[in-house]
């Protein structure tokens, strides 16, 4: 089984381990992206977010680690220039605009978090970005379909209709017996 970067495991994804480490960080960054004003909450309030928040981020991870292996499996997956032009572009590994290494690695070493499983975090960042977008360009129609969808509202149905009164159908006839059997015998003749 493959683990991320030390302190256990909080969970194991088909022999795959996310690692209490990437957990913390993760629920960290959940936690402070959440913008609520938790110290305002009552405390059993503010214990069931937290809780919520907790058993939300591990489902999340968890599910990532399925796309991604799963995407993995199907040949998708993001090559060494792709995770190099995603690293270079971090903002907080920039002095100036520039990525600096020495900079990325302190930045990391703070973290606990080794090049190795960071950049790999990287690489299953950009294969479930690229399953995203899969599943959003299946779920769009095609020119083709927006064309033909135009046509369908452009074309306009000619109806007639005809307004017949019960009344008008109501009228009486009396048909006699050498009618009917002139009739049969040669419906052409009838008017």
């Amino acid at each position: 089984m493959s683990s991320g970067a030390g302190g256990g495991t909080a969970a194991v994804v088909n022999d795959t381990g996310i690692s209490i480490n990437e957990y913390r960080q993760r629920l960290e960054m959940e936690e402070k992206n959440s913008k609520l004003p938790l110290d305002k909450l009552p405390p059993e309030q503010r214990e069931m977010y937290s809780r919520e928040i907790r058993k939300r981020t591990l489902e999340q991870m968890i599910l990532s680690e399925i796309v991604y292996q799963s995407a993995h499996k199907q040949g998708i997956w993001a090559s060494n220039v792709q995770v190099r032009d995603s690293l270079l572009s971090i903002p907080v590994f920039q002095e100036e605009g520039r990525f600096v290494r020495q900079r990325y690695e302190n930045i990391l070493a703070n973290i606990g978090q080794t090049s190795d499983h960071f950049e790999n975090q990287i690489r299953k960042d950009i294969v479930i970005k690229k399953i995203q977008e899969l599943f959003l360009t299946a779920t769009q129609p095609t020119s083709m379909e927006v064309d033909h969808l135009v046509a369908l509202k452009a074309k306009v149905a000619s109806v007639r209709y005809l307004d017949v009164s019960p009344s008008r159908l109501q009228v009486e006839k009396s048909v006699t017996a050498p009618e009917v059997v002139a009739f049969t015998i040669d419906p052409a003749k009838q008017d």
